[in-house]
């Protein structure tokens, strides 16, 4: 009688060592998978082109009603609430847009405003606005978190628009390094309604920007008494 070799016996654990090694492999074919369903921003833009479309058009027939005329007297017509809000640090926190004559101008807004010189960065909403024109190519991937935080939240929280110009002054014995007018005005974004009107001459050591937005707080806190 002839012994047969036994065929070696395999642990459970070397049958599944395998598997183990290619579980990497496979969490990252998987997590490729969902990256590559996730729209670009160039689509997610385009699935919003819309509502953008209808904002751009409606800043730009308000921008182009507004007066040449320097502002006389910093007011509001009305109490405003919710108070307009500003930040360019955390733009998804902010109510109101600032548009300023680098939009206007790349947006062939038409205006009477001056358009002499910017004072602020663009706030989301004018980047949103801008960008359908502008952008070539974007191809980055946008989370669904990522198209709320950059683009639904900023468009729905949007309730005003603050429209500002700039003429520079020839310098004079008041101000002998040159003087900036600024004139803004605080508009509904619904309605198109003035809301506000602020104006100022700016010296070469004031900082316009920071005096254009505590003039519309103090506007704004006055007419709310």
């Amino acid at each position: 009688m002839s012994l047969k070799p036994r065929p070696p016996v395999v642990d459970g654990a070397d049958l599944s060592l395998p598997a183990f090694l290619l579980m990497p492999v496979f969490a990252a074919v998987l997590s490729v998978g969902m990256w590559l369903q996730m729209p670009t921003f160039r689509v997610a833009l385009d699935a919003h082109a819309g509502e953008i479309d209808a904002r751009r058009a409606a800043v730009a027939a308000y921008a182009a009603t507004l007066p040449s005329s320097p502002v006389r007297a910093s007011r509001c017509a009305s109490a405003v609430t919710p108070v307009p809000h500003f930040d360019e640090h955390d733009r998804g926190a902010s109510n109101m847009e600032v548009i300023g004559p680098g939009t206007r101008r790349t947006l062939n807004m038409a205006s009477s405003l001056g358009n002499d010189r910017d004072l602020f960065p663009r706030g989301q909403v004018a980047l949103l606005m801008i960008w359908p024109t502008t952008l070539r190519v974007e191809g980055r991937r946008m989370s669904r978190e990522r198209i709320a935080a950059e683009i639904e939240r900023p468009l729905a929280r949007n309730r005003y628009i603050l429209v500002y110009g700039t003429h520079d002054l020839d310098p004079s014995p008041d101000f002998p390094g040159g003087s900036l007018r600024v004139d803004g005005y605080l508009l509904d974004v619904a309605s198109g309604a003035q809301l506000c009107a602020v104006g100022f001459v700016s010296s070469a050591d004031d900082a316009p920007d920071r005096r254009l937005l505590d003039g519309l707080d103090a506007a704004v806190t006055a007419r709310s008494r």
